[in-house]
This record gives structure tokens, sequence and C-alpha cells, in this order.
């Protein structure tokens, strides 16, 4: 079985355990999602789709499990695009805890990144209708849909932790 798929049959696994009625559209506390992924934006892709259906079947409805998957897709997408990585090399861990608010926490292995990199960013100037940027707006939607964002070097690893309302 490929690492992905135990990953996420284990994160089913403790869903299910954690979920006792599973017929109501809100999320019970204590859901627990444990990924691990190639540092690629294909598996970034992969692995946030996944994320968002574990979220609905853990109890969220669609609306908010779009959000944290969004939150999650930019967060990991930027360590992927800006890291100290090759495209696939590289692993990054993402846990999911829910409770009275939501926790991402996107660990890896890459270089150490100056904190100051994920504090808020001025909102992006957009000059006209015509001709929009393709990228620069990560962070600021980050920002904008998470209450708190921190980053740590802890040992040899990154850490982002992103805090936000279920």
């Amino acid at each position: 079985m490929p690492e992905n798929a135990a990953a996420r049959t284990g994160a089913q696994d403790r869903t299910q355990n954690r979920i006792q009625d599973r017929t109501s559209n809100r999320p019970q506390p204590g859901v627990v999602l444990f990924y691990t992924l190639p540092a690629a934006l294909l598996s970034v892709r992969e692995t946030c789709r996944r994320f968002e259906a574990d979220l609905i079947g853990a109890g969220f409805e669609a609306a908010p499990a779009g959000r944290v998957a969004l939150v999650c897709a930019e967060a990991l997408n930027n360590v992927v695009e800006h890291g100290q990585h090759a495209e696939g090399a590289g692993e990054l861990r993402l846990e999911f805890s829910s409770g009275r608010r939501c926790r991402l926490r996107i660990a890896d292995r890459g270089s150490p990144v100056p904190a100051s990199v994920f504090r808020k960013p001025a909102p992006p100037v957009i000059e006209g209708k015509v001709g929009l940027p393709e990228g620069g707006f990560g962070l600021s939607i980050i920002h904008s849909l998470s209450d708190e964002v921190r980053y740590m070097r802890r040992g040899q690893e990154n850490v982002l932790d992103i805090v936000l309302a279920p």
C-alpha cells in the first residue's frame, strides 16, 4: 500500500473512531487527520482534495471544509513553490485537529525560513480589471481566513501553525 494511502486509511480510521453522530452536520471535537506527501504541486492538489473530502466525512459542512482546505492548499503550495526543495524532493507533513478552533500544522525539513516571511502582508494592489497577476495572493488569503499564523524552527524542521475557526 502506498504511504499516502496508508496515511489516509489511518486518518480515516482515527476520524471514524472519534465521530459519534455521523448524522449531524457539525464537526465533532477531536477530529484528527494526518497526511504525508512529497513536496510536489500535484501531490498538494491531490492531498487537499482528499483532505476536504475527509473533513466533510468527519461532519464539516461544505463551506467551512472548503475554507479550511483553501488555507491548507495555499500554505502547502507556498512551501513547495518557495521552499528549499527541488520539485518532488523532500516530504511534507500535514496535521489537522479540531476543537473549539481548527489547527493546521505543516512541517518540512527544508532550510530555515526567516519568520518575517509569514507576517501578514499588505493587501495586493490591483489596478484595473484586466491583467490580474497570477501569484502573490497566497499569504493574504491565508491571513484573511485564519485567526493565527505562526512559523517556528524546531530542530531540523520548519513548522507552520495556522489556527482558524471551524
